[in-house]
This record gives structure tokens, sequence and C-alpha cells, in this order.
């Protein structure tokens, strides 16, 4: 079962269990575990998708009880992750909100969405869908405000700056980060002028 896989993933390197782990020892740390797992929202958007993607390969009433759980899922974390979207095992999301997959999405294992406000989608929202899948490999990380526009490749062990925009594809082992540079502008000195 893949969320196995996504809970392993999480108790591997997630960052709350980072913060307190080496503070809590024994039976402190074996409570805290199922604690996070239950009221991590991250945690809640994963399992969410999972039986919605469980779902979705049934025949009516079970299509339409993943979509119910989409439409909850979006309700409570803030998340669109479509049951239609292909996301392997491993799958990680840090902080859910804002946070938008498009439903022909196929990314590999241990995909981590470790921020908010993260679109992975579409460039064109005219366009037909099917030209514009987002295929993403395994072990990719994706920074907080990024955005990923199909279609387009995204290879293995790529780290996705924050607020960077990808609409191009990026090979194996590669690091996205924005060209932009941010510069502080003082108006006031301007208006004394």
């Amino acid at each position: 079962m893949m969320f196995l896989e996504d809970i392993r993933s999480i108790l591997n390197s997630g960052p709350m269990l980072l913060r307190y782990g080496g503070q809590l020892k024994g039976l402190k740390f074996a409570a805290y575990v199922p604690i996070m797992l239950v009221f991590n929202a991250g945690v809640l958007a994963v399992g969410l998708y999972r039986l919605s993607s469980w779902l979705v390969q049934f025949p009516f009433p079970a299509r339409y009880g993943s979509l119910l759980i989409d439409r909850l899922n979006q309700f409570l974390t803030g998340v669109q992750l479509p049951a239609t979207a292909r996301l392997g095992p491993g799958l990680q999301i840090v902080h859910p909100q804002a946070v938008i997959i498009a439903p022909n999405v196929v990314a590999g294992k241990n995909l981590r969405v470790a921020g908010a406000a993260v679109t992975i989608g579409w460039a064109d929202v005219d366009g037909a869908p099917d030209d514009q899948v987002v295929t993403i490999g395994d072990n990719v990380i994706v920074g907080a405000g990024a955005k990923i526009l199909g279609p387009l490749t995204v290879g293995n062990n790529v780290k996705i700056g924050p607020n960077s925009m990808l609409v191009e594809d990026a090979p194996d082992d590669s690091t996205v980060i924005s060209a932009a540079r941010t510069k502080v502008i003082s108006l006031a000195a301007e208006e004394q002028a």
C-alpha cells in the first residue's frame, strides 16, 4: 500500500519529526509519532489523496465518493490533489496550503512538496490537458511557491527552489532556482527630493 510508503518517507525525513526527534526519547517519542501522523495537515492531505485515488478505480458509487473526498481534502487542508494524478510512493506535502496539482501529473517515488503555494500543472489553461502532462522523476524536492507548468519532464534527484517557475525540462540531478533578484527601493528618499 502506497500510504505506508508515504508514512515511512515522512518518518525518515519529515521536518516535524526532525524538530522533536532529538528531544523526545523512548515512550514519549513513540507517543508523539501517531499524534503527529493524525494531526499533521500534510499527512492528512496525502492520506485523503490515497483513499480518493483508490476509490476512483471502482464504478459508481465509489467514484463519486472519490470526488467527495477530493473536495473534503481541499476544504480541510487547502490542497487540490485530484485522484487522477498518478503520484508514486513516498509522497510528502509539508505545508499543503494552496498546493495545486493537476489531474494529469505523473510523479515517481519520493516527491516532496516542501512548502505552500506550489502549482504543478498546465501552462495553457485553454489547451488540451493530454498535451500538457507534467512528468516528474524520483526524489524530487519542490520549494515553496514554485510553479511547474507543462508540458515538461523533471528528471530524477532534481531540486526546484522556492518561487521558481519551471516551463522547460529539467535534467537529472539538476537544481532549479529563480533568476530574478530582489531589489530594495526606498520610496521615502525619492519623495524628499
